[in-house]
């Protein structure tokens, strides 16, 4: 469904009631004969994302042309000149961000595209186009850089052989060519085509590696029109100021906690449930249970792979670079299971439900091609995370746990930037598939955007250590319900740099605890620091109603485990709760 136009085209009957409503601030005036309802974005902007209109209204019949053929698809990056070809004298119109050149030429063949009452250029017309003799005025020009269009070209292969693809196109191009009269362009084509193939010698702008993955490497364009649109919707996706990481670097039982919780939910997602206090006893006292040996083995390495700083602080330079990580991570979380082929990708096809992945001999290029729009897209360490979470998600490069590492290539990108990592909590599982199949099959970004952003904060607002007390928090914020009671629930008091500091110091001070430390100083200093951010932290989120009771549980775990100095925090806690309840 194409967008509502924000554009209003006044006709005869209309001209003077459209002029008053300008004059009282209803309508704002565009141009002569076109008013919109926008009244507060840049006008420039508002022209140029609704061109589909004004192209409808002043120039029906057109062509898209020459540049613009290329460029038009793009709505929120237009650029402010739009080329069109009609059988008519040349003009120029000028509107706020947008200049439009008409150039005299052919009108539509039988294989440009029709699009509402325009037409676009094939890729064969806008290739020839592209290469015919313009000049340059006002630093404009009507063609591409050569370059860009020698890239444009080798993009569109899609799924076929360099070889069929191109050959296809100059065949094509060939019948577009005696249509149109550009029998010179043709040649230019054939030599460029055959520079790329291999068999001509003409010099041609691609750089030698693009060239040669060009020839080897056939990619999924489908999928990486999807990716581009993802890079799209994450260019204004930053980690909030108010977010402050837990310290996984600088606390161990920080990062012991954490990462097994990212791993348990992550294996739990997947399938592979366990009790948590069954799992706690998996990967802490390696209790292996005698029906499900396997799927311990799971829980484990995802742990040892999370919690291994040095590697989740790894991430890719180059297309062979991800290449390699991802193989390597792979191989360590599925080392025990040899018939899912660890550290390899697939052999064979793999699909969820309606959802059929990117086919085995397309993963290689797919990722390098995804490759290419990460590096050049994404500048914020949660864009990239989100980004790359999706893509390996999409394009399931493995026979098993593409999940897993879908999920810990995500966290590995956050990990390197000292930002909070995004776990994924069993009751919001159902948000985050779902989100992810608005993905695949409708194409929508904003929710997995949302999803995993919310799961950024929810993981922000914990007290990872010590443990006993995450699980209480964990376990009061319904995180580990399944439907029908689940749930992805974080409080809006939470998304608080006041919030978060008393976590992180809470933290801190329940480490010391956690660490048995016997020095009176350093114990009474921790209990005290320790039971003022735990009251604190409950009172900071009146939108929370179980965070007084959950704080307490995790106490209470805690004085079971031997540190009964915390006592007095029941107390206080529940004096607390009970002067707020009055």
């Amino acid at each position: 469904m194409s967008p509502k136009s924000e554009l209003t085209f006044s006709t005869a009957q209309t001209a003077q009631s459209m002029k008053r409503q300008a004059q009282l601030g209803k309508l704002r005036r565009v141009a002569r004969g076109i008013y919109t309802s926008n009244l507060s974005d840049d006008l420039g902007m508002v022209v140029r994302r609704n061109a589909e209109d004004v192209i409808d209204h002043m120039f029906p019949g057109a062509v898209v042309s020459h540049r613009s053929a290329f460029e038009f698809g793009d709505r929120a990056n237009r650029p402010e000149h739009l080329f069109l070809t009609l059988p008519r004298a040349p003009r120029i119109v000028r509107l706020p961000g947008m200049t439009i050149h008409v150039l005299r030429g052919a009108g539509p063949t039988n294989r440009d595209a029709c699009y509402r009452e325009f037409f676009i250029s094939s890729r064969e017309r806008a290739l020839l186009e592209n290469l015919s003799p313009g000049r340059e005025r006002g630093g404009v020009t009507k063609n591409l850089p050569r370059k860009d269009l020698e890239k444009r070209l080798v993009e569109g292969r899609g799924l076929e052989k360099v070889d069929v693809y191109l050959n296809g196109v100059r065949d094509r191009a060939r019948v577009e060519a005696e249509k149109l009269g550009l029998q010179h362009e043709l040649t230019e084509l054939n030599d460029i085509i055959g520079a790329i193939l291999g068999s001509g010698e003409a010099e041609i702008s691609l750089p030698e590696s693009e060239v040669h993955l060009a020839r080897s490497e056939p990619y999924d364009s489908a999928r990486l029109r999807l990716f581009e649109s993802l890079a799209v919707a994450l260019r204004v996706i930053d980690t909030p100021s108010w977010m402050i990481a837990p310290p996984l670097n600088q606390i161990q039982a920080v990062l012991t906690s954490s990462t097994f919780y990212e791993a348990y939910f992550s294996n739990y997602i997947e399938g592979t449930k366990f009790d948590v206090d069954v799992a706690e006893a998996m990967v802490f006292r390696n209790v292996e249970p005698e029906a499900r040996p396997e799927d311990q083995r799971d829980v484990r390495h995802t742990y040892a792979l999370l919690s291994d700083l040095e590697d989740m602080r790894r991430v890719p330079a180059s297309p062979d670079e991800l290449i390699e990580i991802l193989k390597s991570r792979h191989k360590r979380i599925m080392a025990h299971r040899a018939e899912n082929l660890p550290g390899e990708f697939k052999r064979q096809p793999n699909r969820a439900g309606e959802t059929r992945f990117v086919e085995p001999d397309l993963v290689e290029g797919t990722l390098k091609q995804a490759f290419r729009i990460y590096a050049d897209r994404l500048a914020t360490p949660l864009s990239r995370a989100i980004y790359m979470g999706v893509v390996i998600a999409e394009i399931h490069p493995f026979t098993d746990g593409n999940g897993r590492i879908s999920r810990a290539m995500m966290n590995a990108e956050l990990t390197f930037a000292n930002q909070c990592r995004v776990i994924v909590p069993t009751g919001g599982r159902d948000d985050y598939l779902l989100a992810l199949r608005a993905f695949s099959r409708q194409e929508r970004c904003d929710p997995i955007v949302k999803v995993l952003a919310r799961c950024q904060a929810l993981a922000s607002m914990v007290i990872w250590a010590p443990r006993g007390l995450a699980k209480a928090i964990l376990r009061g914020l319904g995180t580990f319900e399944e439907p029908p009671n689940a749930r992805l629930f974080v409080p809006d008091s939470a998304m608080t740099s006041d919030l978060q500091k008393t976590a992180r110091l809470a933290e801190r001070a329940g480490a010391d605890l956690e660490s048995r430390s016997w020095d009176p100083a350093v114990r009474a200093n921790a209990c005290a620091d320790f039971s003022k951010a735990v009251v604190e932290y409950a009172a900071l989120m009146p939108d929370f109603s179980g965070a007084r009771e959950a704080a307490a549980n995790g106490v209470r775990e805690l004085i079971e485990e031997g540190i009964t100095e915390i006592r007095p925090v029941i107390d206080m806690l529940v004096s607390k709760s009970a002067g707020a309840s009055t």
